[in-house]
């Protein structure tokens, strides 16, 4: 990792911290995710981290994916 640079999961305030941590729960990468929701890691890791907002779409099929309420997976880092 690059000297001054923080750890990924802390690189944004405003990660969604739920959906990380449910992510992590199962042993996903972000490539896995990506790949069952057909959208490229880089988009999906910018969602996750907070750069990007979702789209309905996303936010749904992410719902599926994780068997979790959109409202919860969309929580973002206090």
């Amino acid at each position: 990792m690059p000297a001054g640079r923080k750890p990924y999961s802390d690189s944004v305030d405003g990660s969604r911290v739920n959906m990380i941590s449910e992510r992590l729960i199962r042993n996903w990468r972000q490539k896995d995710v990506a790949d069952k929701m057909h959208i490229s890691r880089s988009l999906y890791a910018k969602i996750e981290c907070g750069e990007r907002e979702g789209s309905e779409e996303f936010w749904h099929s992410a719902s599926i994916i994780f068997g979790m309420p959109e409202r919860f997976l969309m929580m973002r880092k206090t």
